[in-house]
């Protein structure tokens, strides 16, 4: 994490302020997206705790995480503020997994009711810095 915000703030995508604050919280909450599925040796035993997961705590974490993206989509802005940011890309990062299937046990149907979440990830995806 720490090469990411150099590297945001050598490119000018990691914000100051309480900018900075919220971008650290939607880059811990994205990490934990990608890195907190239960993993287990036995196929189908991985894809039942992956399903408790996806209904219990990563569940919690996208409620989190839409609400507080809803709360500043309101006035046009990104993840983090009113600039896009490392967080943006992250978080675009952990939406793309789970609709391209790679978060085995976890299909594009969860993301269903976390709007503001999935419309971050298509910005990013049309952002002219990353065409």
């Amino acid at each position: 994490m720490a090469i990411l915000r150099y590297a945001g703030r050598l490119s000018g995508l990691y914000p100051d302020g309480l900018d900075q604050l919220n971008c650290d919280e939607i880059l811990e909450i994205a990490t934990e997206i990608m890195t907190g599925a239960p993993k287990h040796a036995d196929e189908k035993e991985k894809l039942k705790l992956r399903g408790e997961w996806a209904k219990g705590a990563l569940k919690k974490i996208f409620d989190l995480l839409e609400k507080r993206i809803s709360e500043r989509s309101k006035n046009g802005e990104w993840s983090a503020g009113k600039e896009f940011s490392i967080a943006d890309l992250l978080l675009e990062g952990a939406i793309d997994m789970i609709t391209s299937g790679g978060l085995d046990g976890v299909g594009p149907k969860f993301l269903e009711p976390y709007k503001a979440c999935v419309a971050v990830a298509k910005k990013v995806k049309a952002h002219p810095k990353l065409q």
